[in-house]
């Protein structure tokens, strides 16, 4: 996580999501999702944490975004702890060993187990991913599949008594 901030900027009235209409919540379950932007962001109380963004790659909410947020900095060692442990499975699930920036994480399908918290206080109801898992995507199952069929597949038998071991001259130079 590599980040530049200027604690100089600050948010735009114009951002502000007060008057959007509120879209409904995408509904419990898995899905293929992208990690689509990461970066550190700083908490009301001052300490910073890992935002991560991501879109949902398939099915009927294709596009849809939810973000997950890791207290990776947190002064609590429980909290913190918990956080990496979430990062390092989320490295796990987008096929990696190991980053050293966030940003490798990009664009890498996984499956996320989404659930939702209900409205409290002032904030609204919200998504929230429960786990993440390694993708499993339909072109795998169907490789499966044909790799099935090919092994079932008759195999011809090709005479090849007549071919001598004189080298083709075809002025291809390799």
């Amino acid at each position: 996580m590599k980040i530049e901030l200027n604690l100089n900027e600050s948010s735009k009235a114009e951002d502000s999501t007060d008057d959007q209409p509120e879209r409904p919540l995408v509904p419990d379950g898995n899905y293929v999702a992208e990690i689509i932007e990461s970066q550190e962001q700083i908490s009301g109380k001052g300490h910073s944490y890992l935002s991560l963004k991501l879109s949902i790659c398939e099915g009927p909410h294709e596009g849809r975004w939810v973000w997950d947020n890791l207290n990776i900095n947190h002064p609590t060692e429980s909290v913190k702890s918990l956080a990496r442990y979430i990062l390092g499975n989320i490295v796990k699930a987008a096929g990696l060993v190991g980053i050293d920036d966030t940003s490798e994480l990009h664009y890498k399908p996984l499956s996320i187990e989404l659930g939702h918290k209900e409205k409290e206080g002032q904030y609204k109801a919200k998504n929230v991913i429960k786990k993440y898992h390694p993708a499993v995507t339909a072109p795998a199952i169907d490789n499966k599949k044909a790799l099935k069929e090919l092994d079932n597949m008759p195999v011809k038998q090709v005479d090849v008594s007549d071919q001598t071991d004189t080298p083709i001259r075809d002025n291809i130079p390799f």
